[in-house]
């Protein structure tokens, strides 16, 4: 879901929707025929401030927690990438794993106004943050299977373009949960409602599309004023999109780079 879908599905997610919960469970799902489950979140929100540095140390690839927290757009971003391939080792997938500090209260997080404009479910003078994602009616629902909704459910219709390359159109159940330490929210893309993929390039070039989940937490960094952002997600690449090159893989981390510093400059202004 890259450049926009990360931006907006992932990063800009925890803004919009203001979630969390300590004990959430990722389900498996099928990434290219590959059953893939994602890890859970490093903390969980009940970690006193000894704690978070025990497990947070391992995940930031040899800096002190003073660098990895220092209150700068441009601090440590860490992101780890990996392929998900199938029994014969042809590459199916990705796996992305993001980590980062951000200097606001949690309750930051919470304000409407930037939250709606970050979602896209409020236009915007930035072309690229507006109508990216709308409510699904209760129609469209019934007719494909869903009945009922939880509270902490919501269901919305993305149209997107990932990397200027590919037109995605397709159904997000969003499920999102908070508690005082730590929000979180899970994303799966619904396989009962199609979903649609097209080439920009050419139009006759199109396919179905399954195959994406993530979640997101932002936990309160104890003994500061600040935020620990945390997201994996699973995506499935269809060999058509980029010919079995890298190059998402090349693409993404300049994206979540800068992801991470637009974040930064929003919530400092």
């Amino acid at each position: 879901m890259f450049v926009h879908s990360v931006q907006r599905c992932v990063i800009w997610s925890v803004v919009v929707l203001f979630c969390g919960q300590l004990d959430a469970q990722s389900t498996p799902v099928s990434i290219g025929g590959v059953s893939v489950q994602l890890q859970p979140p490093t903390l969980n929100g009940t970690e006193n401030e000894t704690q978070q540095i025990e497990k947070l140390s391992p995940m930031i690839g040899g800096l002190s927690m003073r660098q990895f927290t220092r209150d700068s757009q441009v601090a440590p971003v860490r992101i780890d990438l990996k392929y998900i391939k199938d029994d014969s080792g042809n590459r199916v997938g990705h796996l992305v794993h993001v980590l980062f500090v951000v200097h606001c209260p949690l309750e930051r997080f919470a304000e409407g106004q930037l939250s709606q404009q970050l979602s896209g479910e409020v236009e915007t003078d930035d072309s690229e943050t507006s109508s990216f994602a709308k409510p699904v009616d209760e129609v469209t629902l019934r007719e494909n299977g869903v009945q009922s909704i939880e509270d902490n459910q919501r269901f919305r219709h993305i149209q997107t373009t990932l990397l200027d390359k590919i037109k995605l159109d397709a159904v997000l159940r969003i499920d999102t949960h908070k508690s005082p330490q730590q929000n979180r929210i899970d994303l799966l893309l619904d396989d009962r409602f199609a979903a649609q993929w097209t080439s920009t390039e050419d139009p006759k070039q199109t396919g179905t599309y399954t195959g994406f989940q993530a979640w997101l937490t932002a936990t309160k960094l104890a003994g500061a004023d600040a935020v620990v952002i945390e997201s994996r997600l699973a995506m499935h690449e269809p060999p058509e999109w980029f010919s079995g090159s890298n190059f998402i893989r090349s693409k993404l981390p300049l994206v979540l780079q800068q992801t991470a510093r637009d974040l930064r400059r929003k919530l400092a202004d």
